[in-house]
């Protein structure tokens, strides 16, 4: 495990966390949580940090965790787990997740929803011109 960078002013919660990234986290904590359950219809990727929602959700639910395991709140972790955790692992290795081409041994790129998309004409969501005149 490791520290949080030693320039972190004391008042910042962030000061206490036990990772310095989301990586870290991954690596050296979810990671050996989350083991290998994986069947036909479970999604991941050896290269997860490849797909920038899995890597995106990785760093949320790593804030989401540090600032649980520092909560006063005896139920903060166990809420954690149920609307952080569970949620976003559901997304994330789901059949149609954004790992779905993917396999624990192989990645294989995704389009993305721009690749797949005809952006709109020039003034589409432009607002509606005001009609109105001065009397």
């Amino acid at each position: 495990m490791t520290t949080p960078d030693t320039d972190t002013p004391d008042d910042d919660p962030r000061a206490h966390w036990r990772f310095t990234s989301g990586a870290d986290w991954f690596t050296n904590w979810l990671s050996h949580i989350k083991a290998g359950r994986f069947d036909r219809d479970t999604r991941w990727c050896a290269q997860w940090w490849r797909h920038d929602e899995v890597v995106i959700r990785l760093e949320e639910l790593w804030k989401a965790w540090e600032t649980a395991r520092l909560s006063e709140d005896p139920a903060a972790l166990s809420s954690w787990w149920t609307a952080h955790l569970d949620a976003h692992w559901r997304t994330l290795t789901a059949e149609n997740g954004p790992l779905y081409l993917c396999t624990p041994e192989k990645h294989t790129a995704t389009d993305t929803l721009t690749d797949a998309s005809t952006p709109p004409p020039p003034g589409w969501f432009d607002p509606p011109a005001d009609h109105t005149t001065a009397a």
